[in-house]
């Protein structure tokens, strides 16, 4: 049995509603959803990974620590025509422990700023300290240097 072959017209008529189709499901608010999900998850590992080592005597808000390890930046934006935007920054060491910091733009700039520093090996010290509406301690970053033990992240 053969199947009736489409003509011009008709594969032109499925084509369209197929790319009709693939830019609804990429709507702005299916994109925000998507990004949404993406930023719960992420913070979902940090509270995991503060969970687990929640005992930690370190982890005390004030405990000064230092923690070598690969300085990520991840941003996130508002809903469209907000303006809102969001940057999470943080550090993640060789065990693949996640730590969430704040770096203040004056400490990165003599290493090119924050952009220059994602996904470059640091060494940061600093202290753990409360960030409103984050149920993670963040460690507060009080002095970075580069890392150039020639370690490169694949």
């Amino acid at each position: 049995m053969r199947l009736p072959s489409l003509r011009g017209e008709d594969k032109q008529d499925t084509h369209s509603r197929w790319a009709t189709r693939w830019t609804d499901q990429r709507s702005p608010g299916n994109m925000l959803l998507i990004l949404a999900v993406m930023m719960a998850t992420c913070l979902s590992s940090l509270a995991s990974t503060q969970t687990a080592i929640a005992g930690e005597p370190e982890r005390a808000l004030g405990a000064q620590i230092s923690r070598t390890g690969w300085l990520i930046v991840t941003w996130g934006d508002g809903k469209p025509g907000s303006n809102e935007t969001s940057t999470i920054i943080t550090l993640t060491d060789d065990a693949g422990e996640t730590t969430p910091i704040r770096l203040d733009e004056a400490l990165a700039r003599p290493y090119g700023g924050i952009l220059a520093l994602n996904r470059k090996r640091v060494t940061v010290k600093g202290e753990w300290v409360n960030v409103h509406g984050m149920e993670v301690s963040t460690l507060q970053v009080e002095s970075l240097q580069l890392d150039t033990s020639g370690i490169h992240l694949s």
